[in-house]
């Protein structure tokens, strides 16, 4: 989110995610097992069959890119401030929308960020 709302570039957004690996790591096992554990519980006998299963579980550039896509096709209304010079105005539409930040709040962020 922090990223995006920055305008940094596709790639550098693709490549610290893959970053997360390694802070993860440590905690995997413990995490697909949690994992695990919820699809059994909502019926889901075989969930390593399930698409899109394999990249939850890991951290790939190309899955991260694919969720600020989908969020500029689940959030973004056209003709919002925040459609305006932005790489990804899902992310602004997000903040807004769902976590009730405002416009300004978001460029209170951005100033802190750069400085």
């Amino acid at each position: 989110m922090i990223l995006g709302l920055v305008n940094t570039p596709p790639d550098i957004i693709a490549h610290d995610y893959v970053l997360t690996r390694v802070g993860m790591e440590p905690r995997r096992d413990h995490l697909l097992g949690l994992l695990l554990q919820q699809m059994a519980q909502q019926g889901v006998d075989k969930p390593f069959e399930v698409p899109g299963f394999q990249e939850i579980c890991g951290a790939r550039g190309p899955t991260i890119l694919a969720v600020l896509k989908w969020m500029n096709e689940k959030w973004v209304i056209e003709d919002q401030d925040y459609t305006n010079d932005v790489l990804y105005p899902g992310v602004y539409a997000y903040l807004t929308q769902e976590l009730g930040f405002s416009s300004s709040d978001l460029q209170d962020i951005k100033k802190s960020l750069a400085s």
